[in-house]
This record gives C-alpha cells, structure tokens and sequence, in this order.
C-alpha cells in the first residue's frame, strides 16, 4: 500500500493510496492463450483480454469464426460480464483481418447484451455486402444461452465449457455430466455426445477441482453406464498414490 502525507491543520496524516495496478503481461503463445482461459474462472483477468484476443488473431486461430464455439462462448460470456468494457475492448481490435472481425462480431454476439448488438449495429453501417449479410444473420437471431442449448452435437459441448471457463459454474458440468449415461445408447448420434462429453471431463477433472467434485456428486444420478465413465473420470483425475 502507497501512503500519501498531506497536512491537516498541524497534523501531518498519511491517507493510503491504492498502487495503480500493473500493465498486463502479453501473452506469448496460443497454448499459454488456452491455459489463461481455462483458468479464468478462478482468477479472472479481464485487463487481458484484449491480449489474448490479439495473440490469437495474429496466430491465425481466429481465421475460421466458425471453428471455435468454445472461444466464442468463452470471450462472449466474458463481453457479458464486462458490458461496460465490451465497445472498448472491440475498439482495440480495430485492426485484425476482416474475417477475425466475424469472429469478434460472433463474440459480441453472444454475449446476449445490449451493447453488443449495439456493436453489431455499428459495424453494419460501414460494412461491406458480404460481411452485412453476416451481420444481419446476427441481428435476426437470438444467441442461443449455452445454460439451457440442447445437447445435440459434440459442439454444443464445446460452447458449455467454453462459457464454464468464463463462470466456473458447476450447473454447466452437470449438463455434461449428464450426458454420457448415453454412451451405450442405439442412438448413434448420442453416442457421439456422450464420448464427447466424456472426452471432455477427463481432459478438465484432472486439473479443475469443480468438474472433478461434480462428478463425484452426480454419481447416483445416472444410470450404470454413466456410472461405470464418471468412476473412470474421477479415478484418471486422481493424483497418482492416493
């Protein structure tokens, strides 16, 4: 803590000043891009992400808008809780390519917030045919909200952990906790989202306290071959020895 001296009449008081706080690292590569995002519901650091933002535009990730549901879900929950930065932070980005503009549109978008179709608004004043077409597909439509989004594709799955990245809310790794009691099913395409979902909480139980507690409580919820994946999820995620 900095203190200031003044003089108040004969008195010398020091009154506490709150250090600025210090510029925010760069980041140097997409992974560390990915780690810092994964984390961020434990330590949120929106002073970067504007950072993050143009280390992965200058290593092309942002290229395909429609590549990255997770990144979208994450950065657009991030625009939510930060709707007073939003337009800034947009602003800062001025100069990435213009199919990385979709990407940050995409973003704005999903942040189901007044001021990010006020930003959409804006930039179809100036755009060009094709990237007016995009942006009114945005406008037309209401952002679907990952919390309630029907667990019909490996994609989906993508978009909840991308927005529980942002929130650490465990509702959302309940969602996909759920899904794998349909890993045995003779539905194929529930197949597929349950070995999604599964792929998914082994990657995040072994390094995410909250998923691998969630699982652990979701237990007598499913049914056995649910079961049988979420003990193989919580036993992988155990540190080695106990």
């Amino acid at each position: 803590m900095i203190c200031r001296w003044i003089l108040s009449g004969c008195l010398l008081v020091a009154l506490p000043v709150r250090a600025e706080d210090p510029s925010p690292t760069a980041f140097e590569s997409v992974e560390e891009v990915q780690d810092w995002s994964a984390a961020y519901h434990a330590k949120p650091e929106p002073a970067r992400v504007v950072l993050a933002l143009q280390c992965l535009a200058g290593a092309g990730v942002l290229d395909r808008p429609s590549g990255h549901p997770g990144l979208v879900a994450f950065f657009g929950r991030v625009f939510r809780d930060h709707r007073d930065r939003l337009t800034g932070w947009l602003h800062e980005l001025d100069g990435v390519k213009p199919a990385q503009r979709m990407f940050l549109w995409q973003c704005a978008w999903m942040s189901r917030s007044e001021e990010g179709k006020a930003v959409l608004r804006e930039a179809r004043q100036v755009a060009s045919p094709e990237n007016a077409m995009f942006l009114d597909q945005l406008l037309d439509r209401e952002p679907p909200d990952p919390a309630v989004m029907e667990l019909g594709s490996p994609l989906v799955l993508q978009a909840i952990w991308g927005t529980f990245h942002a929130t650490g809310d465990a509702g959302l790794v309940r969602r996909i906790v759920l899904a794998v009691d349909g890993i045995a099913s003779a539905d194929p395409a529930r197949q597929v989202v349950a070995r999604a979902a599964r792929d998914g909480l082994l990657q995040h139980a072994a390094r995410d306290e909250i998923v691998r507690r969630t699982c652990e409580e979701e237990i007598p919820k499913l049914g056995d071959d649910g079961r049988r994946v979420l003990l193989e999820v919580i036993e992988q995620a155990r540190p080695s020895g106990k």
